[in-house]
């Protein structure tokens, strides 16, 4: 099976990477040229520039692909200018999304965050609700991204 994944440079995306990388999938990962591109060379997998700001990076790297791995996301702890969340979290989840049903791709993984789920009962699981708040743009803009999704 062949993989688009995109946030393959990122923490939770290397560690992704490494695990599918000791199957027989085949990987194509999305990254920006100002990125580490070294743990995806280690572990063979090709390389599509691009960002999730441009779905035809987006498409052009799906295109082939039978699933797709969603990891990408801005996480910073604080931006200057607050739009970089949305940018990446909502706009990027919106160009992921109508580039796979573009291409036709029949599954798609989307990883977000717990703090999506803002202030909410504990413990958290697939059954539990939003809470009202959430405690940064960055956990905000996440939930946005999976209600998206």
């Amino acid at each position: 099976m062949k993989i688009f994944i995109t946030g393959g440079t990122g923490f939770v995306g290397r560690s992704l990477v490494k695990q599918l990388s000791n199957t027989d999938h085949e990987l194509v990962c999305l990254a920006r040229k100002t990125s580490d591109l070294e743990p995806l060379k280690d572990n063979g997998v090709e390389i599509v520039f691009g960002d999730l700001t441009d779905k035809v990076s987006l498409k052009q790297g799906m295109r082939g692909c039978d699933r797709v791995i969603n990891v990408a996301g801005n996480f910073e702890m604080w931006l200057a200018d607050q739009h970089g969340y949305h940018d990446v979290n909502v706009a990027g989840g919106v160009n992921i999304m109508e580039a796979v049903l573009e291409e036709g791709i029949e599954k798609v993984v989307h990883i977000s965050t717990i703090a999506a789920f803002g202030e909410t009962a504990l413990p958290i699981t697939e059954e539990s609700q939003y809470g009202e708040e959430c405690a940064s743009e960055y956990a905000r803009t996440k939930r946005m991204g999976e209600m998206i999704a």
